[in-house]
């Protein structure tokens, strides 16, 4: 492909405004196909947040923190090993 220094490769669209149009449709369809292709997991997806949402609003939070991790506590650290 040859390019110009000034003008730029020549596959370029002239201006913004021919390519806008022309990504937008693409990306429109890209996107209505994904979505008709998927529907059930985007519900999925749907049904996570409203869970989420249901739990941040009704305040209900589960304990985490530095000192709540369900893990044992550590040995001293000297021969402290990973198993039994």
């Amino acid at each position: 492909m040859q390019q110009n220094a000034i003008e730029g490769p020549r596959w370029s669209c002239r201006s913004r405004w021919t390519c806008r149009p022309v990504f937008r449709g693409i990306f429109l369809s890209l996107g209505v196909a994904v979505v008709t292709r998927f529907t059930t997991v985007l519900f999925g997806f749907a049904a996570v947040l409203f869970y989420s949402a249901y739990k941040l609003r009704n305040g209900e939070e589960e304990t985490h923190g530095p000192g709540v991790s369900g893990l044992p506590p550590e040995s001293s650290g000297e021969g402290a090993t990973m198993g039994p």
